[in-house]
């Protein structure tokens, strides 16, 4: 299949090559003629443009160095443009590996802080979860802190709490597999996550630390 477009790249240059000769050609041949000596005089200086090859390097520099300066003005690294091509993966100028799939369907908090639309559910690092990479939020932390104080606090309370959740969370987290459900499903929890803050500012010393240690593998 590639055959085609191969021949066309090869011959295009040619054809173009010989029509420029041609009407060169023409122009050269055909008598002096008053109304045509702007295009006679256009004629003449692209017939002396490879001689330009040179000037058009060096008038280039000063271009370069305005670009340069707005990007560095802007925040911007001077390598910018082609970082944008190097820093990805599986692309033939690439210089980053892919990372592995993400655990994201045993939880479905975690399903709302992988599949929801970021602007809402904002997702704000990685964290470890029984040795695996997970993507976390605030909501996350917040539910797994209270969990993790209600375990402290009221060990028998939490197990029958842990074992309603996890009949019924891991169901759940099946169904939710567009943006917009995930979305729906931070949106219900928020009453949930309000009362697990006040909880946890309510009987823990340091509510902030626990919240922030969540999923961090300490």
């Amino acid at each position: 299949m590639s055959l085609f477009p191969l021949n066309y790249l090869l011959i295009l240059p040619r054809l173009l090559r010989r029509a420029i000769r041609c009407q060169l050609s023409r122009l050269e041949q055909a008598p002096p003629d008053p109304g045509r000596s702007f295009l006679l005089l256009c004629r003449s200086l692209l017939s002396r443009s490879l001689g330009w090859l040179l000037a058009g390097f060096f008038l280039a520099l000063p271009l370069l160095f305005l670009l340069l300066a707005i990007l560095v003005l802007f925040g911007q690294a001077p390598d910018a443009a082609v970082r944008a091509f190097t820093e990805t993966s599986d692309w033939t100028l690439s210089q980053k590996i892919s990372p592995p799939p993400i655990e994201y369907d045993a939880h479905y908090l975690c399903t709302v802080a992988v599949g929801g639309h970021p602007v809402l559910v904002k997702p704000t690092r990685y964290g470890l979860r029984h040795g695996k990479r997970i993507v976390v939020n605030r909501q996350l932390c917040v539910a797994n802190a209270f969990e993790q104080l209600l375990m402290e606090r009221a060990p028998h309370f939490h197990r029958a709490v842990r074992q309603f959740y996890d009949t019924h969370g891991y169901p759940l987290s099946q169904k939710l597999t567009t943006p917009l459900r995930a979305d729906m499903t931070y949106l219900l929890m928020k009453p949930l996550e309000w009362f697990f803050l006040l909880c946890l500012y309510t009987f823990d010393l340091k509510p902030e630390n626990r919240v922030a240690l969540q999923y961090t593998g300490r």
